[in-house]
């Protein structure tokens, strides 16, 4: 019961954080210009319900229903989604990532090019992932952006 409870609260905690970023303009005046990197995590999950509701972030609706989602949430195989802002089909926007490498080394830099290309302006990113593996995607995002 207290890891349920443990994973409620982080879940929670990421979505504040997320109403806050986008309240503070971080990610354009159409909210647009974002990498949402999700894993299976409980956050994940509720950070996709929230925003796939349109309360924050609302261009990612078209998102949450379509095909790479949909492939990410029925397989196994890929162990990350990331969904981007900025323009293009829904099928362009999201990305799926086998493993960490793969996320770091091929789909985040690829996220990042695009949004920057569709809106003009660098991506801010939101990570909904497990606490493991976090610290070595900040790192790679510090070295993409240097």
């Amino acid at each position: 019961m207290g890891e349920a409870k443990r994973r409620n609260q982080q879940g929670r905690q990421v979505v504040e954080a997320v109403r806050r970023r986008v309240a503070a303009g971080e990610f354009g005046p159409r909210s647009d210009a974002y990498v949402l990197v999700l894993d299976r995590s409980p956050a994940a999950r509720e950070l996709l319900g929230l925003l796939a509701a349109g309360s924050v972030l609302a261009n990612l609706a078209p998102l949450a229903d379509a095909e790479p989602l949909r492939l990410w949430e029925a397989s196994a195989l890929f162990r990350y989604a990331l969904l981007c802002g900025g323009g293009g089909t829904a099928e362009r926007r999201s990305l799926l990532a086998v493993d960490l490498s793969r996320l770091i080394g091929e789909a985040l830099p690829k996220a990042l090019a695009r949004v920057r290309a569709d809106t003009g302006r660098s991506a801010g990113v939101l990570l909904a992932i497990d606490e493991a593996d976090r610290a070595a995607v900040e790192r790679a995002l510090a070295d993409l952006k240097a």
